[in-house]
C-alpha cells in the first residue's frame, strides 16, 4: 500500500516536471543536476525532481534562454538577477538562490548573459568585484 502511494506520487511529480518543460519553461529558474536526476527550481518556490540528465532536457528548452554554468546548472537567462564577479563568482538568481559560477567559465557565464539577455527588458546586473 505504502509503496503505491509513493509510486503515486513520483509519477504526479514527474508529470508535472515534464508539463513544465515542455509548455512552461518560462517559469523554470534553473536546472540542477544531482548524481543520476535532475531538479527543476521555479519562480514561485516550486522544486521537482526527474530521473533524467541535463543533456536530455536540455534539447527541450529554448536554447536561446538557459545556458549552462558549469557542468551542473542549466539556467534561465531572464531568471538572472546579478552575475558577481569576485574571486568567488555567482549567479543570483530572481527566486532568491545563489549558483556558483566556476573559474573556468567566467567568460562562457558572462558571454551568455550578454548575447542571451538582448531584447529582455530586465537585463542581469553584472558586478565585478576583483
Amino acid at each position: 500500500m505504502r509503496d503505491s502511494f509513493l509510486q503515486m506520487i513520483a509519477t504526479r511529480e514527474h508529470n508535472a516536471a515534464l508539463l513544465t518543460l515542455y509548455e512552461r519553461p518560462n517559469t523554470i529558474c534553473y536546472l540542477e543536476a544531482e548524481d543520476s536526476v535532475t531538479h527543476l527550481f521555479l519562480e514561485n518556490e516550486t522544486r521537482y525532481t526527474i530521473n533524467a540528465s541535463l543533456n536530455d532536457l536540455e534539447v527541450i528548452l529554448p536554447s536561446n534562454k538557459f545556458f549552462y554554468c558549469g557542468k551542473s546548472y542549466l539556467v534561465n537567462v531572464e531568471k538572472v538577477f546579478e552575475y558577481w564577479i569576485s574571486s568567488d563568482p555567482i549567479l543570483v538568481i530572481s527566486c532568491g538562490h545563489i549558483i556558483p559560477v566556476p573559474n573556468s567559465e567566467l567568460y562562457q557565464v558572462h558571454s551568455s548573459l550578454v548575447t542571451q539577455s538582448e531584447g529582455l527588458s530586465l537585463k542581469p546586473k553584472i558586478i565585478s568585484r576583483i
